[in-house]
């Protein structure tokens, strides 16, 4: 069970956040993008981010491929962004 919830959030969040870093068009749109959808997927803080939380508990090691690859996409796609937003902006 558990895996089918981490699959849907993957997708949810590979569709709706590290996709849209991969615009390189309009860097600073596609970051501001991202905040407010990672905004809305955890309703403003009173929801519970399941990854963080299988990735600090007692089940870590189970999820740990799952859980660094979520993670290491956020960042990569993150860093993308970041890195065309200086170029853009130079």
């Amino acid at each position: 069970m558990a895996e089918a919830v981490l699959s849907e959030i993957d997708a949810w969040f590979e569709n709706h956040v590290f996709a849209s870093l991969q615009k390189t068009s309009r860097p600073e749109d596609a970051i501001a993008a991202m905040f407010d959808s990672v905004d809305s997927y955890f309703q403003s803080g009173r929801r519970v981010c399941l990854v963080g939380t299988l990735a600090l508990g007692d089940t870590r090691d189970r999820f740990a491929r799952e859980v660094r690859s979520y993670f290491s996409r956020w960042v990569a796609n993150f860093a993308h962004s970041r890195r065309c937003c200086a170029e853009v902006c130079s």
